[in-house]
């Protein structure tokens, strides 16, 4: 049976969180942890381990021989993605995608959920290093602008919750996807018409008047460049299944990281630059390849731009 494509693995164990929880705990106990052991470690039933077990085998992600004597072991391609997943939740896609979550759990739970109390006592998931409020304020601007929460900022950049919409209790019950794989490939433009001028390849708007060697303002992606930069990672996202296999999670994960940043109308140039850096050396590993040179050049002229 051929291997689950990296893409759609990773977007069915965002699906389904149980599965991904097993493997990441299975991955941390080491040995060969029974499904007992496996079941208050994640706190699920025993029989449920050992239906998500089969699934994970199912998946290529854990042993077979191991798991009929009642064990859960991962493979080696198991541990690989266990590693990259923790890395993606400390800072990766998978840490954006538990904030935002977070954040919209909160507006279930919470009367009026404030970006400031969710700092001082954080709902979501455990995450290190624990959420700061940049990350929080910027899961607010995300959850409005998808229209999944009503939420008003107040001054010194706080954000006050108002309510949960029909369109984010349906995200909270379905658990749709508030990171999207891939999501360079729907993007679109949205030209700033204020007063902008170009610097190092960044766009400074909302300039202020006062002296001329002063800019006050933020800072972003000019949009032509942008649209390019996103441009390069779809072309760079379509060439991750030519990669050989050992190749393909990491590569796949540090261009989705990108992707997800660059998906946003304004992303900080610094933040951008890094994952597009991130996802140049993680494709160097397999430069040796048609496709991993390819992703190289892609994300090397993408730098250049931002």
């Amino acid at each position: 049976m051929p291997a689950v494509p990296i893409a759609q693995l990773m977007d069915h164990l965002a699906q389904v969180p149980e599965l991904e929880q097993l493997l990441l705990s299975a991955r941390a106990a080491g040995g060969q942890p029974t499904a007992t052991e496996m079941a208050e470690v994640t706190g699920l039933d025993v029989d449920h381990v050992v239906d998500l077990t089969e699934q994970l085998i199912g998946l290529g992600l854990v042993e077979s021989e191991q798991s009929r004597a009642n064990e859960v072991v991962p493979t080696a391609r198991g541990r690989s993605l266990a590693a990259q997943l923790e890395r993606s939740y400390s800072d990766g896609a998978r840490r954006t995608e538990a904030i935002r979550r977070g954040v919209l759990e909160s507006f279930r739970t919470q009367r009026r959920p404030v970006s400031t109390g969710l700092v001082e006592q954080w709902p979501g998931r455990s995450l290190q290093p624990a959420p700061n409020h940049d990350e929080i304020t910027g899961a607010y601007e995300y959850l409005q602008g998808q229209q999944l929460i009503l939420a008003q900022k107040l001054g010194g950049g706080a954000w006050f919750g108002l309510e949960l919409t029909p369109a984010g209790r349906d995200a909270l019950e379905g658990r749709h996807r508030l990171v999207t794989p891939q999501a360079a490939t729907t993007i679109h433009d949205h030209s700033d018409h204020s007063q902008t001028f170009n610097q190092q390849g960044a766009t400074i708007g909302a300039l202020s008047v006062g002296d001329a060697n002063t800019v006050s303002g933020k800072v972003t992606v000019a949009a032509q460049s942008l649209k390019q930069v996103r441009q390069a990672l779809t072309e760079a996202l379509d060439q991750v299944g030519r990669l050989p296999v050992e190749h393909q999670v990491p590569v796949q994960e540090a261009l989705e990281d990108a992707a997800s940043v660059a998906s946003t109308d304004s992303p900080r140039p610094g933040a951008l630059r890094r994952l597009v850096q991130a996802a140049s050396d993680a494709a160097g590993s397999a430069v040796g390849t048609a496709a991993g040179q390819t992703i190289v050049n892609l994300m090397n002229s993408a730098a250049t731009l931002i």
